[in-house]
């Protein structure tokens, strides 16, 4: 029988229903083969997944020697500096990337190097987002699957046509969804470090002066 082309989408979609009925109980011939249709069993209990970013600021007299241990510290570790700046001869910033086990043990190496002027770390718990992930994503390469299953045993040319579309369609979401799970897993596996140092300042004599002016002024109004 020739199928006209204003039938190939329903012809398609129950072709794939019928393949998939090996794989899982095939969804209803009356609607057609939707993502939301293929359900992932829960995996029980999923250890927590947390990303942790740090800042640092520093006064320290010298910077290249600031710069030079932040990066030896990072390698040593399994890490990396992601990038580094030197603002003129006064300003250091650098980013750096190191396991998530040594945060606390890096901060206290840099901490080391200088006067310490702000120390934070910031957590956040990516574990659902990991989750969604992770569900979206087995859906889709069963869809896939199902998909390429179909594109092998069919013969007639509208039904390849159709079936390459949306296979390629299917497949840019997984490459979307892959990048942004690599990229969610390397924030939880290293976390950041933001580093901003800076020399100390020295004051003149007439610096010295406005200071001692502007602290005796202070005690005129606070006593503690």
């Amino acid at each position: 029988m020739r199928i006209t082309p204003s039938l190939l989408p329903a012809a398609l979609l129950l072709t794939l229903a019928a393949c998939g009925a090996s794989m899982e109980a095939a969804p209803p011939a009356s609607g057609p083969l939707m993502l939301e249709e293929l359900t992932v069993q829960p995996r029980g209990a999923q250890q927590r997944q947390v990303a942790q970013q740090a800042g640092l600021s520093l006064v320290a007299n010298d910077l290249p020697a600031v710069a030079r241990t932040a990066d030896s510290m990072a390698t040593a570790l399994g890490g990396f500096v992601e990038t580094s700046e030197m603002r003129g001869d006064d300003g250091l910033r650098m980013v750096l990337r190191v396991p998530a086990p040594s945060l606390d043990a890096a901060l206290d190496r840099l901490a080391s190097m200088g006067r310490v002027r702000q120390r934070s770390i910031r957590r956040q718990d990516v574990t659902a987002q990991a989750t969604d992930l992770d569900a979206r994503l087995t859906n889709l390469r069963t869809l896939r699957d199902r998909l390429r299953a179909h594109l092998s045993q069919s013969s007639a040319v509208g039904d390849l046509i159709q079936v390459e579309r949306e296979l390629a369609r299917v497949q840019g979401e997984i490459d979307a969804l892959e990048a942004a799970q690599r990229g969610l897993q390397g924030r939880v596996a290293l976390s950041g470090i933001q580093l901003d140092a800076e020399r100390p300042q020295v004051l003149g004599p007439l610096g010295l002066l406005l200071t001692g002016v502007a602290s005796l002024i202070g005690k005129l109004f606070v006593i503690r």
